[in-house]
């Protein structure tokens, strides 16, 4: 029987939709000394930072986070969860309405405030 050919040589998949975030220019402290770094990973709940000394796990640290693609600064607070040789991953504390539209701002490709995007 002649008709259609099974098997993935006929199908073709869409891409997933992707957004490359921005890197990111982070400022930490801890303990009264501050740390000047990168991040490529940025996310609602934390950031990774890159650094060859991570502060201990559960340390809470002051973070700036600047980007050329966001309106201001973001200062927040965070906790480090989890460290390595690499870096270090840290997540937010409780974010006012100001700091989750700068944050918000950084994570869609848009820049939509989060406030907009309940519109």
């Amino acid at each position: 029987m002649g008709g259609m050919r099974q098997g993935p040589a006929n199908v073709r998949q869409a891409a997933a939709p992707s957004y490359t975030r921005p890197s990111v220019h982070a400022v930490y402290s801890a303990g009264g000394s501050a740390v000047s770094t990168s991040s490529t990973l940025l996310t609602a709940e934390g950031i990774w930072i890159d650094c060859d000394r991570p502060p201990p796990v559960g340390t809470s640290i002051d973070l700036v986070i600047r980007s050329s693609e966001a309106s201001a600064p973001l200062s927040l607070r965070a906790t480090v969860r989890s460290a390595s040789p690499a870096g270090f991953r840290a997540a937010f504390g409780v974010l006012d309405l100001p700091q989750r539209d700068l944050l918000w701002g950084l994570l869609t490709p848009s820049g939509m405030s989060s406030t907009q995007s309940r519109l």
